[in-house]
């Protein structure tokens, strides 16, 4: 038991210094300076890959019409994924009256290969891409476009945040995710970038047509860590766009079902990264986790031998992790209630644990397709 005990001290306080890593790291992203806000007029594409999307797509639609934008200056692409619902009409119908908005089909199969597609056509330097169900601010497009004139990225990692939280169980998504969103934007702003999400990614055309071919293209999704991750490795620039008006709204999972499927499709791709910052990460984060479950586990049997060593244990990650949410929480205009916060935390361990477990198995499939091809 001591033995136990002292792995999981050591890797516990790994896990501190990690997060203040990322801590470190938000704090030296920047939010546009009053000086800096103005009006910047830069050609943007718009790419939209979509599957079976009936129920999101008018919104999504009605958010970028409404962009406060020249719709001299962006255009909009959607691909359509071999849907089988009504997806295709609604856009058809939608977009009539708006000759900057285009529907193509997929030429292959996937998001990746619909994002191919689409960047056929693309002219413009720089290309945007989210997700069809997702809610986009009216300044969106002036808060990467301003982002761009700033940085003049490679790669620009939007903000991305959950909504719509009228749930226990959907709160414990805002939070899971937010602490997802907050540790990335913190490795960027360390340039030590470990991920990202397409649902706000934008990438100069130039740096995605390099990409093309090593975005694994046996994994369906993973079409923005794996574009992430060659940039890294290429030294290419990689900004965080700090700028609320840059928040893309998106949907937590209806179902725990839903949850853990979703959770272990974005976890199964990570057996491919090579990015080893990125698998020091995933495996101390697991790890870490997977001591405090057996911890946890065994409490019923000693509780005397392991009480302190579990209680210490928590309450160190515990605290590391709300200083950290509260910077995120902060910016993303999210509650985080302490009692909700711990109580979430005694469960995130179990939970991370049997995700991890089973994204090893391959057990799911995603809108009907594999995650991955062999």
């Amino acid at each position: 038991m001591e033995i136990f005990n002292i792995i999981t001290a050591v890797c516990v306080l790994t896990y501190i210094a990690l997060i203040v890593y990322f801590i470190k790291g938000w704090n030296r992203l920047s939010y546009p300076k009053q000086e800096e806000i103005r009006r910047c007029e830069i050609p943007l594409t718009v790419v939209v890959a979509f599957r079976n999307e009936e129920k999101h797509l008018h919104s999504l639609i009605k958010s970028l019409v409404l962009q406060n934008y020249p719709n001299n200056q962006y255009s909009v692409i959607l691909v359509n994924d071999d849907s089988d619902d009504g997806s295709e009409k609604i856009v058809q119908e939608e977009i009539k009256a708006y000759p900057h908005f285009r529907l193509i089909n997929n030429k292959g199969v996937g998001k990746k290969e619909a994002i191919a597609t689409a960047m056929d056509l693309v002219s413009t330097k720089y290309v945007v891409m989210t997700d069809a169900d997702c809610l986009l601010k009216t300044d969106w497009l002036v808060s990467i476009a301003m982002g761009i004139h700033k940085e003049d990225p490679d790669l620009l990692v939007g903000p991305v945040r959950l909504v719509n939280a009228n749930s226990t169980l959907k709160r414990f998504q805002v939070i899971d995710f937010l602490s997802l969103v907050t540790c990335g934007a913190g490795a960027i702003g360390m340039n030590n970038a470990i991920m990202c999400n397409g649902a706000n990614l934008i990438v100069k055309k130039q740096v995605w047509q390099e990409v093309r071919q090593h975005l694994n293209h046996k994994y369906l999704s993973g079409d923005d860590v794996f574009l992430l991750h060659y940039c890294k490795a290429q030294q290419k620039k990689i900004s965080f766009l700090l700028n609320s008006s840059a928040i893309v709204d998106t949907y937590p999972a209806e179902s725990l079902k839903d949850l853990f499927f979703q959770r272990i499709r974005w976890t199964s791709k990570s057996k491919a990264y090579k990015d080893r910052f990125s698998l020091f990460v995933a495996w101390l984060v697991f790890i870490t986790n997977l001591l405090l479950s057996v911890l946890l586990v065994g409490l019923v049997f000693w509780p005397k031998t392991l009480g302190y060593a579990f209680i210490l244990a928590l309450l160190g990650k515990g605290i590391i992790d709300y200083i950290l949410l509260r910077k995120g929480a902060s910016f993303f205009h999210i509650q985080l209630p302490k009692l909700a916060f711990v109580l979430f935390s005694l469960c995130y361990p179990l939970y991370t644990s049997v995700i991890v477990l089973l994204s090893v198995l391959n057990i799911t499939k995603w809108k009907g397709r594999a995650l991955s091809q062999n």
